[in-house]
Protein backbone atom coordinates (compact mmCIF):
# COMPACT_ATOMS: atom_id res chain seq x y z
CA UNK A 1 0.00 0.00 0.00
CA UNK A 2 1.94 2.31 -1.40
CA UNK A 3 -0.52 5.39 -2.25
CA UNK A 4 -1.16 7.25 0.82
CA UNK A 5 -5.28 7.51 1.80
CA UNK A 6 -6.87 10.09 3.15
CA UNK A 7 -8.67 7.60 5.79
CA UNK A 8 -7.85 4.24 7.38
CA UNK A 9 -10.73 2.66 8.96
CA UNK A 10 -9.88 -0.05 11.61
CA UNK A 11 -12.73 -2.68 12.16
CA UNK A 12 -12.26 -4.91 15.03
CA UNK A 13 -13.92 -8.02 13.63
CA UNK A 14 -15.25 -10.51 15.80
CA UNK A 15 -16.81 -14.11 14.61
CA UNK A 16 -20.35 -12.39 12.11
CA UNK A 17 -19.55 -12.49 8.72
CA UNK A 18 -22.70 -10.83 8.25
CA UNK A 19 -22.14 -7.95 10.70
CA UNK A 20 -18.31 -7.54 9.16
CA UNK A 21 -19.62 -7.26 5.72
CA UNK A 22 -22.33 -4.82 6.41
CA UNK A 23 -19.16 -2.62 8.05
CA UNK A 24 -17.42 -3.22 4.65
CA UNK A 25 -19.98 -3.02 2.55
CA UNK A 26 -20.69 0.29 4.24
CA UNK A 27 -17.10 1.56 3.17
CA UNK A 28 -16.66 0.29 -0.14
CA UNK A 29 -19.94 2.19 -1.39
CA UNK A 30 -18.72 5.21 0.56
CA UNK A 31 -19.00 8.20 -2.39
CA UNK A 32 -15.80 9.37 -1.99
CA UNK A 33 -14.12 6.53 -3.20
CA UNK A 34 -12.93 3.28 -1.49
CA UNK A 35 -10.23 2.55 -3.85
CA UNK A 36 -8.47 5.71 -4.05
CA UNK A 37 -9.23 7.20 -0.22
CA UNK A 38 -9.91 4.33 2.10
CA UNK A 39 -7.22 1.70 3.63
CA UNK A 40 -9.02 -0.77 6.34
CA UNK A 41 -7.09 -2.88 8.74
CA UNK A 42 -9.05 -5.85 9.53
CA UNK A 43 -8.43 -6.53 13.05
CA UNK A 44 -8.99 -9.79 14.66
CA UNK A 45 -6.93 -9.88 17.75
CA UNK A 46 -6.00 -13.17 16.81
CA UNK A 47 -9.38 -14.83 17.95
CA UNK A 48 -11.10 -15.29 14.92
CA UNK A 49 -12.46 -18.12 13.71
CA UNK A 50 -11.49 -20.55 10.81
CA UNK A 51 -14.45 -18.94 8.63
CA UNK A 52 -13.78 -15.13 9.83
CA UNK A 53 -9.88 -15.51 9.20
CA UNK A 54 -10.95 -17.06 5.78
CA UNK A 55 -13.59 -14.20 4.89
CA UNK A 56 -10.96 -11.48 6.07
CA UNK A 57 -8.48 -13.12 3.80
CA UNK A 58 -10.73 -12.86 1.17
CA UNK A 59 -11.15 -9.18 1.50
CA UNK A 60 -7.68 -8.38 1.41
CA UNK A 61 -6.93 -10.61 -1.74
CA UNK A 62 -9.83 -8.83 -3.19
CA UNK A 63 -8.36 -5.37 -2.29
CA UNK A 64 -4.79 -5.54 -1.78
CA UNK A 65 -4.23 -2.13 -2.19
CA UNK A 66 -6.49 -1.14 0.39
CA UNK A 67 -6.98 -4.05 3.03
CA UNK A 68 -4.35 -5.69 5.80
CA UNK A 69 -5.16 -7.94 8.26
CA UNK A 70 -3.58 -7.79 11.93
CA UNK A 71 -3.77 -10.09 14.94
CA UNK A 72 -1.61 -7.59 16.88
CA UNK A 73 -2.85 -4.20 16.34
CA UNK A 74 -0.23 -1.78 15.01
CA UNK A 75 -1.12 1.63 13.60
CA UNK A 76 2.42 2.43 12.21
CA UNK A 77 1.36 1.18 9.04
CA UNK A 78 -1.64 3.28 8.87
CA UNK A 79 -1.27 5.76 6.29
CA UNK A 80 -4.66 7.87 6.30
CA UNK A 81 -4.54 11.35 6.92
CA UNK A 82 -7.62 10.64 9.16
CA UNK A 83 -8.00 7.60 11.38
CA UNK A 84 -11.08 5.56 12.00
CA UNK A 85 -12.38 2.84 14.34
CA UNK A 86 -15.56 0.37 14.40
CA UNK A 87 -16.46 -2.48 15.73
CA UNK A 88 -18.11 -4.92 13.25
CA UNK A 89 -21.79 -4.29 12.64
CA UNK A 90 -20.81 -0.37 12.95
CA UNK A 91 -21.28 1.30 8.97
CA UNK A 92 -21.33 5.05 8.21
CA UNK A 93 -23.65 6.41 5.69
CA UNK A 94 -22.47 6.15 2.14
CA UNK A 95 -21.33 10.42 2.17
CA UNK A 96 -20.15 10.35 5.60
CA UNK A 97 -16.35 10.50 4.31
CA UNK A 98 -17.37 12.71 1.33
CA UNK A 99 -19.04 15.11 4.05
CA UNK A 100 -16.04 15.00 5.93
CA UNK A 101 -13.70 15.91 2.88
CA UNK A 102 -15.64 18.95 2.57
CA UNK A 103 -15.67 19.91 5.50
CA UNK A 104 -12.26 19.79 5.77
CA UNK A 105 -11.36 22.09 2.35
CA UNK A 106 -14.02 24.73 3.11
CA UNK A 107 -12.41 25.76 6.15
CA UNK A 108 -9.17 27.45 6.49
CA UNK A 109 -8.18 26.50 9.88
CA UNK A 110 -7.04 23.17 10.97
CA UNK A 111 -9.41 20.42 11.72
CA UNK A 112 -7.92 17.83 13.76
CA UNK A 113 -11.37 15.54 15.13
CA UNK A 114 -14.32 14.89 13.15
CA UNK A 115 -17.18 13.59 15.25
CA UNK A 116 -20.62 12.85 14.37
CA UNK A 117 -23.97 14.94 15.40
CA UNK A 118 -25.02 13.76 18.09
CA UNK A 119 -27.46 16.58 19.13
CA UNK A 120 -30.14 18.53 17.11
CA UNK A 121 -28.74 22.12 17.05
CA UNK A 122 -31.55 24.17 18.44
CA UNK A 123 -32.96 27.60 16.09
CA UNK A 124 -30.46 29.52 14.87
CA UNK A 125 -27.29 27.07 16.45
CA UNK A 126 -24.38 26.17 14.12
CA UNK A 127 -22.78 23.00 14.92
CA UNK A 128 -20.29 23.08 11.91
CA UNK A 129 -16.97 23.75 13.80
CA UNK A 130 -18.23 23.71 17.56
CA UNK A 131 -14.92 23.76 19.48
CA UNK A 132 -16.37 24.89 22.92
CA UNK A 133 -19.63 22.53 22.54
CA UNK A 134 -17.55 19.44 22.25
CA UNK A 135 -15.30 20.17 25.21
CA UNK A 136 -17.73 21.15 27.40
CA UNK A 137 -19.70 18.36 27.52
CA UNK A 138 -17.17 15.73 28.10
CA UNK A 139 -19.17 14.13 30.02
CA UNK A 140 -20.84 13.21 27.17
CA UNK A 141 -17.99 11.35 25.32
CA UNK A 142 -20.09 7.82 25.61
CA UNK A 143 -20.37 8.62 22.00
CA UNK A 144 -18.62 5.29 20.27
CA UNK A 145 -15.40 5.66 19.60
CA UNK A 146 -16.66 5.20 15.67
CA UNK A 147 -18.17 8.48 15.73
CA UNK A 148 -14.93 10.23 15.47
CA UNK A 149 -12.51 10.76 12.66
CA UNK A 150 -9.07 11.76 14.58
CA UNK A 151 -6.32 13.22 12.69
CA UNK A 152 -3.29 10.79 12.08
CA UNK A 153 -1.05 12.42 14.98
CA UNK A 154 -3.43 10.99 17.58
CA UNK A 155 -2.58 7.34 16.56
CA UNK A 156 -0.96 6.19 19.84
CA UNK A 157 -3.99 7.50 21.49
CA UNK A 158 -6.45 6.15 18.86
CA UNK A 159 -4.58 2.19 19.95
CA UNK A 160 -4.64 2.90 23.12
CA UNK A 161 -8.47 3.43 23.39
CA UNK A 162 -8.89 0.24 20.94
CA UNK A 163 -6.53 -1.62 23.35
CA UNK A 164 -9.08 -0.26 26.30
CA UNK A 165 -10.43 -2.66 28.25
CA UNK A 166 -12.74 -0.63 30.19
CA UNK A 167 -14.71 2.28 29.44
CA UNK A 168 -13.18 4.26 32.29
CA UNK A 169 -9.97 3.70 29.99
CA UNK A 170 -10.83 4.42 26.62
CA UNK A 171 -12.76 7.58 27.99
CA UNK A 172 -9.19 8.83 29.35
CA UNK A 173 -7.60 8.42 26.24
CA UNK A 174 -10.39 10.50 24.17
CA UNK A 175 -11.10 13.43 26.50
CA UNK A 176 -7.13 13.61 25.86
CA UNK A 177 -7.39 13.58 22.30
CA UNK A 178 -10.48 16.42 22.82
CA UNK A 179 -8.69 18.93 24.67
CA UNK A 180 -5.83 18.79 22.42
CA UNK A 181 -7.74 19.15 19.27
CA UNK A 182 -7.24 22.20 17.85
CA UNK A 183 -10.31 22.44 15.82
CA UNK A 184 -13.12 20.19 15.61
CA UNK A 185 -16.00 19.51 12.92
CA UNK A 186 -19.20 17.76 13.09
CA UNK A 187 -20.61 15.59 10.15
CA UNK A 188 -24.11 17.41 9.72
CA UNK A 189 -27.14 14.64 9.68
CA UNK A 190 -24.93 11.54 8.87
CA UNK A 191 -25.52 8.87 11.19
CA UNK A 192 -23.13 5.71 12.37
CA UNK A 193 -25.49 2.76 12.84
CA UNK A 194 -24.11 -0.34 14.73
CA UNK A 195 -23.56 -2.03 18.00
CA UNK A 196 -22.10 -0.44 20.78
CA UNK A 197 -18.43 -1.37 22.20
CA UNK A 198 -19.46 -4.42 24.76
CA UNK A 199 -17.32 -3.90 27.89
CA UNK A 200 -17.20 -6.66 30.34
CA UNK A 201 -19.12 -6.44 33.60
CA UNK A 202 -18.18 -4.70 36.41
CA UNK A 203 -16.02 -6.88 39.28
CA UNK A 204 -15.10 -5.61 42.49
CA UNK A 205 -12.14 -4.59 41.02
CA UNK A 206 -13.82 -1.76 39.50
CA UNK A 207 -15.43 -0.19 41.73
CA UNK A 208 -12.47 -0.65 44.60
CA UNK A 209 -9.56 0.24 42.35
CA UNK A 210 -10.54 1.27 38.46
CA UNK A 211 -13.06 3.93 39.29
CA UNK A 212 -10.56 5.41 41.72
CA UNK A 213 -7.83 5.16 39.70
CA UNK A 214 -9.54 6.69 37.12
CA UNK A 215 -10.42 9.82 39.45
CA UNK A 216 -6.55 10.15 40.45
CA UNK A 217 -5.73 10.05 36.95
CA UNK A 218 -8.10 12.90 36.28
CA UNK A 219 -6.97 14.95 38.82
CA UNK A 220 -2.93 14.72 37.58
CA UNK A 221 -4.68 15.98 33.93
CA UNK A 222 -6.43 18.89 36.14
CA UNK A 223 -3.26 20.01 37.64
CA UNK A 224 -0.82 19.21 35.14
CA UNK A 225 -2.41 19.34 31.43
CA UNK A 226 -5.82 20.64 31.02
CA UNK A 227 -6.55 23.50 34.42
CA UNK A 228 -8.79 25.66 32.02
CA UNK A 229 -10.94 21.76 31.66
CA UNK A 230 -10.97 20.85 35.51
CA UNK A 231 -14.69 21.41 35.63
CA UNK A 232 -15.31 19.12 32.40
CA UNK A 233 -13.53 16.76 33.87
CA UNK A 234 -14.91 16.78 37.38
CA UNK A 235 -18.19 16.49 35.03
CA UNK A 236 -16.57 12.87 33.54
CA UNK A 237 -16.22 11.53 36.83
CA UNK A 238 -19.30 12.40 38.36
CA UNK A 239 -20.97 10.74 35.22
CA UNK A 240 -19.18 7.09 36.44
CA UNK A 241 -20.18 7.90 39.39
CA UNK A 242 -23.97 8.39 38.69
CA UNK A 243 -23.98 5.02 36.44
CA UNK A 244 -22.40 3.27 39.10
CA UNK A 245 -24.84 4.25 42.01
CA UNK A 246 -27.71 2.69 39.72
CA UNK A 247 -25.49 -0.82 39.48
CA UNK A 248 -26.78 -3.57 41.13
CA UNK A 249 -23.96 -4.77 42.88
CA UNK A 250 -25.37 -7.60 44.94
CA UNK A 251 -23.31 -10.59 44.76
CA UNK A 252 -20.21 -7.94 43.76
CA UNK A 253 -20.39 -5.74 46.87
CA UNK A 254 -21.07 -5.92 49.97
CA UNK A 255 -19.66 -6.51 53.91
CA UNK A 256 -16.56 -4.82 54.33
CA UNK A 257 -15.77 -3.93 50.60
CA UNK A 258 -19.35 -2.39 50.34
CA UNK A 259 -18.28 0.23 53.33
CA UNK A 260 -14.54 1.42 51.52
CA UNK A 261 -16.65 1.73 48.34
CA UNK A 262 -19.09 3.74 50.55
CA UNK A 263 -16.22 6.00 52.09
CA UNK A 264 -14.75 6.23 48.87
CA UNK A 265 -17.38 8.16 47.31
CA UNK A 266 -18.23 10.20 50.54
CA UNK A 267 -14.59 11.82 50.27
CA UNK A 268 -14.89 11.74 46.69
CA UNK A 269 -18.06 13.58 46.49
CA UNK A 270 -16.97 15.91 49.06
CA UNK A 271 -14.76 17.46 46.73
CA UNK A 272 -17.24 17.80 44.10
CA UNK A 273 -18.78 21.09 43.81
CA UNK A 274 -22.83 20.89 44.51
CA UNK A 275 -23.51 21.67 41.11
CA UNK A 276 -21.07 18.88 39.07
CA UNK A 277 -22.93 16.48 41.47
CA UNK A 278 -26.58 17.96 40.49
CA UNK A 279 -25.51 17.83 37.13
CA UNK A 280 -24.86 13.84 37.32
CA UNK A 281 -26.43 11.50 34.85
CA UNK A 282 -28.95 10.28 37.68
CA UNK A 283 -32.78 11.05 38.99
CA UNK A 284 -33.68 12.44 42.23
CA UNK A 285 -33.59 9.87 44.40
CA UNK A 286 -30.62 8.94 43.46
CA UNK A 287 -29.37 12.35 43.17
CA UNK A 288 -30.63 12.39 46.71
CA UNK A 289 -29.04 9.85 48.18
CA UNK A 290 -25.07 11.45 46.45
CA UNK A 291 -26.15 14.39 48.50
CA UNK A 292 -26.95 12.93 51.89
CA UNK A 293 -24.00 10.62 51.48
CA UNK A 294 -21.70 13.76 50.80
CA UNK A 295 -22.84 15.82 53.50
CA UNK A 296 -23.77 12.86 56.42
CA UNK A 297 -27.41 13.94 56.56
CA UNK A 298 -30.95 13.29 55.07
CA UNK A 299 -31.37 15.61 52.76
CA UNK A 300 -34.98 15.58 52.14
CA UNK A 301 -35.05 17.03 55.75
CA UNK A 302 -33.37 19.90 54.84
CA UNK A 303 -35.01 20.83 51.47
CA UNK A 304 -37.44 23.55 50.77
CA UNK A 305 -40.22 23.64 48.50
CA UNK A 306 -40.83 26.41 45.78
CA UNK A 307 -42.85 26.56 42.85
CA UNK A 308 -44.20 22.96 42.92
CA UNK A 309 -40.08 21.95 43.04
CA UNK A 310 -37.96 20.66 45.77
CA UNK A 311 -34.66 22.65 46.25
CA UNK A 312 -31.46 21.53 48.45
CA UNK A 313 -29.01 24.42 48.06
CA UNK A 314 -30.96 26.10 45.41
CA UNK A 315 -30.32 22.87 43.41
CA UNK A 316 -33.69 21.44 42.13
CA UNK A 317 -33.91 17.97 43.34
CA UNK A 318 -37.26 16.40 42.75
CA UNK A 319 -40.85 17.67 41.43
CA UNK A 320 -43.84 15.27 42.82
CA UNK A 321 -45.44 16.55 39.87
CA UNK A 322 -44.92 14.53 37.10
CA UNK A 323 -46.88 11.49 36.47
CA UNK A 324 -43.96 9.14 37.31
CA UNK A 325 -44.36 9.51 40.98
CA UNK A 326 -47.87 8.69 41.06
CA UNK A 327 -49.27 6.47 38.71
CA UNK A 328 -53.33 5.80 38.43
CA UNK A 329 -53.23 1.65 37.50
CA UNK A 330 -56.76 0.93 37.13
CA UNK A 331 -60.61 1.35 38.25
CA UNK A 332 -62.34 -1.61 39.78
CA UNK A 333 -66.30 -1.73 40.90
CA UNK A 334 -67.08 -0.95 44.73
CA UNK A 335 -69.84 -1.94 46.68
CA UNK A 336 -70.86 2.32 46.73
CA UNK A 337 -69.42 3.92 43.29
CA UNK A 338 -66.02 2.62 42.38
CA UNK A 339 -62.39 1.86 43.58
CA UNK A 340 -59.37 3.28 41.49
CA UNK A 341 -56.40 1.92 42.26
CA UNK A 342 -52.28 3.78 42.01
CA UNK A 343 -48.90 2.88 42.20
CA UNK A 344 -46.44 6.23 44.01
CA UNK A 345 -43.03 5.59 43.47
CA UNK A 346 -40.88 8.77 45.46
CA UNK A 347 -37.96 9.21 47.04
CA UNK A 348 -40.03 11.26 50.38
CA UNK A 349 -40.63 9.43 53.47
CA UNK A 350 -44.52 7.65 52.67
CA UNK A 351 -45.70 9.67 55.70
CA UNK A 352 -45.30 13.26 54.41
CA UNK A 353 -46.72 12.72 50.96
CA UNK A 354 -50.31 12.19 50.16
CA UNK A 355 -52.51 11.95 46.99
CA UNK A 356 -55.51 12.85 46.21
CA UNK A 357 -58.84 13.26 43.76
CA UNK A 358 -60.23 16.17 43.43
CA UNK A 359 -63.46 18.10 41.58
CA UNK A 360 -61.95 21.66 41.64
CA UNK A 361 -64.36 23.03 43.73
CA UNK A 362 -63.80 21.45 47.28
CA UNK A 363 -64.49 17.65 46.97
CA UNK A 364 -61.48 15.71 47.81
CA UNK A 365 -61.13 11.49 47.81
CA UNK A 366 -57.93 10.64 49.07
CA UNK A 367 -55.69 8.12 48.31
CA UNK A 368 -55.24 5.38 51.04
CA UNK A 369 -52.76 2.37 51.28
CA UNK A 370 -53.54 -0.68 50.71
CA UNK A 371 -50.44 -2.60 52.30
CA UNK A 372 -48.31 -3.62 49.19
CA UNK A 373 -45.25 -2.85 48.71
CA UNK A 374 -43.63 -3.15 45.44
CA UNK A 375 -39.49 -3.84 44.46
CA UNK A 376 -38.86 0.23 44.20
CA UNK A 377 -35.10 1.21 44.01
CA UNK A 378 -31.76 0.91 46.21
CA UNK A 379 -28.68 2.99 45.67
CA UNK A 380 -26.04 0.10 46.55
CA UNK A 381 -27.54 -1.09 49.35
CA UNK A 382 -30.12 1.63 50.30
CA UNK A 383 -33.87 1.88 49.54
CA UNK A 384 -34.01 5.63 47.90
CA UNK A 385 -37.83 5.23 46.18
CA UNK A 386 -40.80 2.81 47.66
CA UNK A 387 -43.13 1.69 45.68
CA UNK A 388 -46.48 1.55 47.10
CA UNK A 389 -50.04 0.69 46.33
CA UNK A 390 -52.67 2.96 47.33
CA UNK A 391 -56.22 2.88 46.02
CA UNK A 392 -59.27 5.88 46.45
CA UNK A 393 -62.94 5.18 47.02
CA UNK A 394 -65.10 7.25 44.54
CA UNK A 395 -68.90 7.63 45.37
CA UNK A 396 -71.48 6.43 42.89
CA UNK A 397 -71.80 8.90 40.16
CA UNK A 398 -68.34 10.42 40.51
CA UNK A 399 -66.35 9.90 37.68
CA UNK A 400 -62.30 9.60 37.24
CA UNK A 401 -62.36 10.94 34.02
CA UNK A 402 -64.35 14.25 35.68
CA UNK A 403 -61.14 14.67 38.60
CA UNK A 404 -57.49 15.80 39.04
CA UNK A 405 -55.17 13.89 40.57
CA UNK A 406 -53.23 16.34 43.08
CA UNK A 407 -50.34 15.72 45.55
CA UNK A 408 -49.49 16.92 49.21
CA UNK A 409 -46.80 17.30 50.88
CA UNK A 410 -46.46 17.86 54.83
CA UNK A 411 -50.10 18.54 54.66
CA UNK A 412 -49.68 22.01 52.91
CA UNK A 413 -47.45 21.85 49.94
CA UNK A 414 -50.41 21.11 46.77
CA UNK A 415 -49.99 20.95 42.93
CA UNK A 416 -50.78 18.67 40.39
CA UNK A 417 -49.28 15.29 39.44
CA UNK A 418 -49.68 15.52 35.04
CA UNK A 419 -47.24 14.05 32.73
CA UNK A 420 -46.26 17.67 31.69
CA UNK A 421 -46.15 18.93 34.81
CA UNK A 422 -43.97 22.15 35.05
CA UNK A 423 -43.53 22.60 38.66
CA UNK A 424 -46.94 24.49 39.63
CA UNK A 425 -47.58 23.94 42.74
CA UNK A 426 -48.37 26.03 45.51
Amino acid sequence: MNTKKKFTVIIHTGNSARLLKRTMDSLIRQSVGFSENIQVILYTEGASSQAMAKMCAGYRSKYSGNITVQETLDLSVADGTYINYLQEGQNWHKDAFAQALELFCRRTEEITVVEELYEEPEDGEVFENHVTHIKNHVEKVQQEPGKYLFDSRYRKLVEQIIAAKKKLESDYFLIQILFEAGNIGILKLVKLYGKYVQYPAKTRDWYLKSLPDFQIALKELKEQKYKEYALNLDFLLMYHISESLKDDISGVLEGEALDRYKAWLKETLAGLDDYVIARGKMNGATRRYAFSLKYGIEVVDEMSFHGGKFLFHNLVFYNLGRSVCFQLTGEERAQQGSKVIGISKHPFPIERVGFFLTDGCGAEYPFRETGKEGPGRKCLDMPVIREMEYECLLPAGVKKEDLTLMYRYDGRYIGEVTAENSGKGR
